[in-house]
């Protein structure tokens, strides 16, 4: 079985990103209109997936920490309008590509593609969840990811979790 999922191959001295993951404190504290209890369900959230991270890929503790994870959903928070529905989907998709993948017995997270099966994750739990959604160009121009790569590790994606999507609340 063939599973084409992107390995980044991430160049450390690669200053173009449009947004630095290795500054924190870029997380900045959201509008004063957001609620403390919504900043507590971000933050359990970015724990939550900080924790799947740590339990399965060996040597994320190098490259994931809560405060990128963190910023990767201020990002998509206050780009795309990311509600905390879809967060848990891609936390239960997440969870659910490493299951497949110790059940197939096929590895493809890795410290490498964190960051694009984290995006990826995001992107599908918004197709599942809305009418309308940005293309994946949008996603690939925000995250400064070629979308050719978006779209090969989208597709081995979901054929890894074989195309299984629905989430129950």
């Amino acid at each position: 079985m063939e599973i084409g999922i992107y390995n980044e191959n991430h160049d450390p001295n690669q200053e173009n990103q449009k947004y630095q993951f290795s500054q924190p404190e870029n997380c900045k504290e959201r509008d004063s209109n957001t609620t403390l209890m919504e900043n507590l369900c971000w933050h359990r959230l970015s724990e939550r997936f900080f924790d799947i991270l740590m339990q399965s890929v060996p040597g994320a503790s190098d490259i994931v920490s809560i405060q990128r994870i963190s910023l990767v959903l201020d990002i998509l928070l206050r780009k795309v309008d990311l509600l905390i529905e879809e967060g848990i989907i891609a936390s239960v998709l997440l969870q659910r590509l490493i299951q497949k993948q110790d059940q197939k017995g096929v590895h493809i997270l890795s410290a490498r593609n964190i960051g694009m099966l984290l995006v990826v994750s995001f992107i599908l739990a918004m197709k599942i969840s809305r009418d309308v959604v940005y293309k994946n160009r949008y996603f690939a121009n925000l995250f400064n990811i070629s979308i050719i790569d978006l779209n090969i590790s989208e597709c081995g994606y979901l054929r890894l979790i074989d195309h299984q999507l629905w989430v129950e609340f």
